[in-house]
């Protein structure tokens, strides 16, 4: 397989357990996740990856009743989780996506592919210099170079955090980051906490159409609505 969207799920949050099968109108947030991402003009493949703990029981479940992937690795050994997802689905390439963006653009997946696969990036990836909003984070890693690069971590943070070790060695790599012309990055379009899961909410009672319908501007302007 080439390339397929990992989405990193776990129920044991910090700030908020349970969120990732929270529900918001009779719809979990992974739900709202994958929902978008299947709209998609690149044919990925999705793949929810969390852990053998007993905690992710009930995430492999959801995943079983609306038949999407889902691998099971360690909790806290997050990047050996992906590693052994490229071995398993033996992939040239992938886009980590965090289960806490429920309101990500699938568009910017296909805008970022696009330029990946054209260019032969290390990664592509808009969170380097962070510009656009939390919860529109998109990475997409030569998944070689990132099962190479995992034998060099030796940090607890690399681990956890994935992508960490590339951004503290960005120059040995190659990247490219996506930016946008204005800098949004404190707005919360993700669901960190339960302040935010109100914003979520909040946003979700406004709107008439599923949120994938709404482009990333679009959603900017009804968070800005929400929170005024």
């Amino acid at each position: 397989m080439d390339t397929a969207i990992i989405i990193q799920a776990r129920m044991s949050s910090r700030r908020f357990p349970g969120k990732v099968l929270f529900e918001v109108k009779k719809k979990p947030l992974l739900g709202y996740i994958i929902e978008s991402l299947t709209n998609c003009k690149n044919s990925f493949k999705i793949i929810v990856a969390t852990s053998k703990h007993k905690s992710d029981n009930s995430i492999v479940e959801y995943c079983k009743s609306i038949k999407i992937d889902c691998y099971r690795g360690p909790l806290n050994n997050v990047a050996q989780r992906f590693v052994e997802v490229n071995n398993n689905y033996k992939l040239k390439s992938f886009i980590r996506i965090c289960a806490d963006s429920p309101l990500i653009d699938y568009r910017l997946l296909d805008k970022f592919y696009n330029y990946y696969n054209k260019n032969h990036m290390d990664i592509v990836t808009n969170s380097l210099k962070e510009t656009f909003p939390s919860g529109q984070g998109v990475e997409i890693l030569n998944s070689n170079k990132f099962n190479k690069s995992f034998l060099m971590m030796r940090n607890d943070s690399d681990y956890e955090h994935v992508t960490k070790f590339f951004y503290d060695n960005e120059k040995i790599y190659d990247i490219y980051n996506f930016e946008l012309e204005s800098d949004y990055s404190n707005i919360r379009l993700c669901v960190d906490t339960k302040d935010d899961m109100n914003t979520f909410i909040n946003i979700i009672d406004r709107i008439e159409k599923p949120p994938w319908h709404y482009s990333l501007m679009e959603l900017i302007e009804i968070y800005e609505e929400v929170k005024n």
